[in-house]
Protein backbone atom coordinates (compact mmCIF):
# COMPACT_ATOMS: atom_id res chain seq x y z
CA UNK A 1 0.00 0.00 0.00
CA UNK A 2 1.49 3.19 -0.78
CA UNK A 3 1.74 5.90 1.54
CA UNK A 4 -0.62 8.18 0.07
CA UNK A 5 -3.20 5.38 0.60
CA UNK A 6 -2.34 4.63 3.52
CA UNK A 7 -2.54 8.38 5.22
CA UNK A 8 -5.61 8.75 3.34
CA UNK A 9 -7.36 5.70 5.41
CA UNK A 10 -5.70 7.29 8.72
CA UNK A 11 -7.80 10.66 7.52
CA UNK A 12 -10.97 8.78 6.50
CA UNK A 13 -11.17 6.93 10.02
CA UNK A 14 -10.33 10.31 11.95
CA UNK A 15 -13.33 11.63 9.95
CA UNK A 16 -15.54 8.94 11.52
CA UNK A 17 -14.27 9.14 14.73
CA UNK A 18 -14.88 12.99 15.26
CA UNK A 19 -18.45 12.54 13.74
CA UNK A 20 -19.28 9.88 16.42
CA UNK A 21 -17.74 11.53 19.29
CA UNK A 22 -20.17 14.80 17.80
CA UNK A 23 -22.94 12.22 17.66
CA UNK A 24 -22.29 10.96 21.19
CA UNK A 25 -22.15 14.55 22.60
CA UNK A 26 -24.14 16.96 21.08
CA UNK A 27 -27.02 14.74 18.29
CA UNK A 28 -26.46 15.13 14.46
CA UNK A 29 -25.76 18.46 13.66
CA UNK A 30 -22.40 17.93 16.46
CA UNK A 31 -21.76 15.19 14.21
CA UNK A 32 -21.76 16.66 10.87
CA UNK A 33 -19.48 19.50 12.05
CA UNK A 34 -17.59 16.38 14.02
CA UNK A 35 -17.01 15.31 10.61
CA UNK A 36 -16.22 18.18 8.95
CA UNK A 37 -13.76 18.82 11.43
CA UNK A 38 -15.05 21.99 12.80
CA UNK A 39 -16.58 22.40 16.43
CA UNK A 40 -13.77 20.62 18.39
CA UNK A 41 -14.07 21.88 22.26
CA UNK A 42 -15.26 20.92 25.65
CA UNK A 43 -19.07 19.53 25.83
CA UNK A 44 -21.95 21.32 27.94
CA UNK A 45 -25.45 19.90 27.73
CA UNK A 46 -24.42 17.66 24.85
CA UNK A 47 -23.05 20.69 22.77
CA UNK A 48 -19.26 20.86 21.28
CA UNK A 49 -17.70 24.28 22.38
CA UNK A 50 -14.94 26.28 21.11
CA UNK A 51 -12.26 26.22 23.84
CA UNK A 52 -11.57 30.13 22.59
CA UNK A 53 -15.77 31.10 24.34
CA UNK A 54 -14.73 28.83 27.90
CA UNK A 55 -14.64 31.00 30.54
CA UNK A 56 -14.36 28.35 33.44
CA UNK A 57 -13.76 24.64 32.85
CA UNK A 58 -15.18 22.66 35.96
CA UNK A 59 -13.62 25.25 37.81
CA UNK A 60 -13.34 25.37 41.63
CA UNK A 61 -14.38 28.49 43.12
CA UNK A 62 -13.92 28.61 47.13
CA UNK A 63 -13.38 32.28 47.35
CA UNK A 64 -14.12 35.87 44.92
CA UNK A 65 -11.78 35.45 42.24
CA UNK A 66 -12.16 35.65 38.25
CA UNK A 67 -13.33 33.07 36.17
CA UNK A 68 -10.16 31.06 34.67
CA UNK A 69 -10.13 32.15 31.30
CA UNK A 70 -10.54 35.78 29.77
CA UNK A 71 -12.45 36.03 26.22
CA UNK A 72 -10.44 38.53 23.82
CA UNK A 73 -12.41 39.69 21.23
CA UNK A 74 -9.26 41.56 19.83
CA UNK A 75 -10.83 45.05 20.08
CA UNK A 76 -13.81 46.94 21.79
CA UNK A 77 -16.87 46.22 19.88
CA UNK A 78 -20.85 45.29 20.44
CA UNK A 79 -21.09 41.97 20.07
CA UNK A 80 -24.77 42.45 21.67
CA UNK A 81 -25.69 43.00 18.31
CA UNK A 82 -27.58 40.66 15.95
CA UNK A 83 -28.22 36.87 17.09
CA UNK A 84 -28.64 37.35 21.23
CA UNK A 85 -25.53 35.92 23.35
CA UNK A 86 -25.78 34.73 26.29
CA UNK A 87 -22.86 33.09 29.28
CA UNK A 88 -24.30 29.53 29.83
CA UNK A 89 -23.24 28.55 33.63
CA UNK A 90 -23.49 24.86 34.64
CA UNK A 91 -22.99 23.89 38.46
CA UNK A 92 -20.94 21.38 37.86
CA UNK A 93 -20.49 20.48 42.03
CA UNK A 94 -23.41 21.71 44.01
CA UNK A 95 -22.88 25.55 46.08
CA UNK A 96 -21.86 24.20 49.67
CA UNK A 97 -24.03 25.22 52.33
CA UNK A 98 -23.24 23.34 55.67
CA UNK A 99 -22.71 26.50 57.41
CA UNK A 100 -26.01 28.42 56.10
CA UNK A 101 -24.26 31.17 55.32
CA UNK A 102 -22.56 31.41 52.58
CA UNK A 103 -23.69 33.38 49.50
CA UNK A 104 -22.59 32.92 45.93
CA UNK A 105 -23.08 35.50 42.97
CA UNK A 106 -21.87 35.76 39.21
CA UNK A 107 -21.02 38.54 37.57
CA UNK A 108 -20.04 38.91 33.35
CA UNK A 109 -17.64 41.59 33.03
CA UNK A 110 -15.83 43.45 30.18
CA UNK A 111 -12.73 45.55 29.95
CA UNK A 112 -10.81 47.30 27.29
CA UNK A 113 -7.50 46.11 30.00
CA UNK A 114 -6.95 42.27 30.37
CA UNK A 115 -6.41 43.19 34.01
CA UNK A 116 -10.01 44.02 34.43
CA UNK A 117 -8.46 47.41 36.28
CA UNK A 118 -11.75 49.28 35.69
CA UNK A 119 -14.20 46.71 34.26
CA UNK A 120 -17.85 47.24 33.83
CA UNK A 121 -20.90 44.63 35.55
CA UNK A 122 -23.34 43.64 32.31
CA UNK A 123 -24.78 41.08 34.44
CA UNK A 124 -25.09 39.57 38.00
CA UNK A 125 -27.11 37.02 39.66
CA UNK A 126 -27.13 35.15 43.21
CA UNK A 127 -27.07 31.59 42.82
CA UNK A 128 -28.73 30.27 45.71
CA UNK A 129 -26.50 27.59 48.04
CA UNK A 130 -27.37 24.21 47.62
CA UNK A 131 -28.57 24.38 44.23
CA UNK A 132 -28.38 20.87 42.73
CA UNK A 133 -24.94 19.86 40.40
CA UNK A 134 -26.66 20.61 36.77
CA UNK A 135 -28.64 23.26 37.11
CA UNK A 136 -28.10 25.81 34.35
CA UNK A 137 -27.98 29.73 34.36
CA UNK A 138 -27.64 32.37 31.11
CA UNK A 139 -26.44 35.40 31.70
CA UNK A 140 -27.62 37.33 28.68
CA UNK A 141 -24.96 39.69 27.01
CA UNK A 142 -26.82 42.92 26.84
CA UNK A 143 -27.48 44.41 23.30
CA UNK A 144 -25.97 47.86 23.66
CA UNK A 145 -22.18 49.43 23.22
CA UNK A 146 -20.78 48.84 26.62
CA UNK A 147 -18.93 45.56 25.37
CA UNK A 148 -15.25 46.01 25.84
CA UNK A 149 -12.63 43.81 24.39
CA UNK A 150 -12.06 41.19 27.38
CA UNK A 151 -14.47 39.39 28.66
CA UNK A 152 -14.67 37.75 32.08
CA UNK A 153 -17.08 36.17 35.23
CA UNK A 154 -15.99 37.13 38.70
CA UNK A 155 -17.42 35.09 41.01
CA UNK A 156 -17.94 36.78 44.63
CA UNK A 157 -18.23 34.04 47.55
CA UNK A 158 -19.04 35.07 51.13
CA UNK A 159 -19.77 32.96 54.11
CA UNK A 160 -17.60 30.09 56.20
CA UNK A 161 -16.82 27.43 54.04
CA UNK A 162 -17.91 28.48 50.09
CA UNK A 163 -17.35 26.32 47.68
CA UNK A 164 -18.63 25.25 44.08
CA UNK A 165 -17.90 23.54 40.48
CA UNK A 166 -18.62 25.70 37.85
CA UNK A 167 -18.18 25.53 34.14
CA UNK A 168 -19.26 28.34 31.46
CA UNK A 169 -19.04 29.44 28.09
CA UNK A 170 -20.01 31.89 25.56
CA UNK A 171 -22.28 30.77 22.93
CA UNK A 172 -25.85 32.31 21.02
CA UNK A 173 -28.75 31.96 22.92
CA UNK A 174 -30.36 29.76 20.49
CA UNK A 175 -27.63 26.98 21.45
CA UNK A 176 -29.15 26.83 25.02
CA UNK A 177 -30.63 23.70 25.95
CA UNK A 178 -32.76 22.71 28.79
CA UNK A 179 -31.34 19.16 29.22
CA UNK A 180 -30.33 17.92 32.69
CA UNK A 181 -26.64 17.98 33.28
CA UNK A 182 -25.49 15.16 35.67
CA UNK A 183 -22.65 15.47 37.69
CA UNK A 184 -20.07 12.75 36.90
CA UNK A 185 -18.30 9.88 38.94
CA UNK A 186 -21.71 7.83 37.99
CA UNK A 187 -21.65 4.09 37.42
CA UNK A 188 -24.04 2.17 35.08
CA UNK A 189 -24.45 -1.21 36.41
Amino acid sequence: MTKYLRNRYVQTAAVIIAGLAGLLMGGVEAAAYGAMGIGVGIGIGGMILDSHLLLSDAQQVTSTGPSTNVIDLSSDRNIGMGEPLAVLLTIDVAPDDSDGNETYTAALQSDSDGAFGTAVTLYSFSIPAGTPAGTMYALPVPPDDRTSRYLRLLYTLGGTSPSMTVTAALMPQSMIDKRAIYPSGFSIS
